[in-house]
């Protein structure tokens, strides 16, 4: 089993957990917490790694299961992870700050931005995107339709294509809330075109290397070599106990395409509450409001961002999934409290996980 890692006293960890007389005996916090995870432990199944963090520290970490499984490496808080659309509020982020520095305007036209897509007779807006709420329909779906199976490669540049010889939306803009990736890879393709940098670059030089998030970047070449990364991995479909590599040949990068780990998304979460990027709290206000309808629904729904409660807590954070991976982070704001959770294993279920370590803490 990896090495347990520990960023402050696990005194402190014990002393959250609520108990004094849990504070006296220090391990037993880390391994209470540690048992959520033991279905995931060995050295013949894939697992996940995570991180706990608490005013901006981190205060417990672990890896569980296989890295890889055919190098025998096992999982720590340094390996890296594809987070699928947990990647979505950091894409987010990158259009809020080009709207602040008034390079964009979340209420325009997409078309102002990208004058390739069709004219559906309606005003699609980059607010829209931001919220589910254009009626883009869904590209994975798309390429499945026409029978483009998910293991095949396909290139950013030919489903952006595909969406320039949409006819129809699915609904009218701002009349519903429908989850759509196509709406955050329009958004990666608009960072391009505003700022002139890639996805890539501009979260690089904006987020990542300010916040020094050193194993962290958009991953936008499917073959590019990734040292320290986990493979993705299945179940068979007709031995359940047998894993199958799943990883992904696609480009595509906004909808997901991080690549990071748990030590490095704590250093993300802490920055929620003292932003040491450009913005300020007026860029945290902006990335936490949630979209509304134009019937004056209001969604749960911010920027790459969902919005709701557990035990009372108002809870923010995103889960992702794609091919093998899966992942979500969760911030308690009031608290100050995070649990990150990302697996290489496609059964798992890391929000669930991730909410049953909270509840242990709360």
């Amino acid at each position: 089993m990896p090495k347990l890692v520990l960023c402050v006293a696990l005194a402190a960890l014990a002393a959250l957990a609520g108990s004094p007389e849990a504070a006296a005996q220090e391990p037993s916090a880390a391994e209470q917490l540690d048992a959520v995870f033991v279905d995931y432990e060995g050295e013949h199944t894939p697992g996940m790694a995570v991180a706990i963090v608490l005013r901006g520290k981190v205060i417990h970490a672990n890896g569980f299961g296989m890295a890889n499984l055919e190098q025998g490496t096992e999982n720590t808080p340094e390996t890296i992870f594809r987070i699928g659309s947990t990647s979505k509020q950091f894409t987010a982020l990158c259009i809020a700050m080009l709207h602040l520095r008034g390079e964009l305007d979340l209420d325009a036209d997409i078309r102002e931005y990208l004058p390739e897509m069709p004219d559906f007779g309606e005003v699609v807006t980059v607010r829209n995107l931001v919220h589910h709420t254009s009626g883009i329909p869904d590209y994975p779906n798309l390429h499945v339709a026409e029978g483009v199976p998910l293991t095949n490669h396909v290139t950013a540049e030919e489903t952006y294509e595909r969406l320039t010889q949409l006819t129809e939306l699915e609904f009218p803009p701002g009349s519903q809330h429908s989850y759509s990736n196509s709406g955050y890879f329009l958004m990666g393709q608009i960072v391009h075109r505003v700022s002139g940098q890639t996805l890539r670059e501009f979260a690089h030089e904006n987020i990542f290397a300010p916040l020094g998030m050193d194993s962290t970047h958009y991953h936008d070449r499917h073959d590019e070599l990734v040292p320290g990364r986990a493979d993705g991995y299945s179940p068979d479909e007709d031995q359940s106990w047998v894993w199958r590599k799943h990883n992904t040949q696609w480009d595509h990068v906004g909808d997901g395409g991080v690549f990071t780990t748990v030590l490095d998304m704590a250093k993300w979460n802490a920055n929620f509450d003292d932003n040491q990027l450009e913005g300020g709290q007026e860029l945290m206000d902006l990335v936490h409001t949630v979209g509304v309808l134009d019937d004056g629904t209001e969604l749960t729904y911010a920027f790459g961002l969902n919005v709701g409660e557990l035990s009372g807590q108002r809870i923010v954070g995103h889960a992702g999934g794609w091919v093998g991976f899966r992942a979500e982070s969760i911030r308690l704001p009031e608290l100050q409290l995070s649990v990150i959770v990302f697996s290489n294993c496609a059964s798992a279920n890391p929000s669930l996980l991730a909410q049953r370590t909270l509840r242990k803490l709360l």
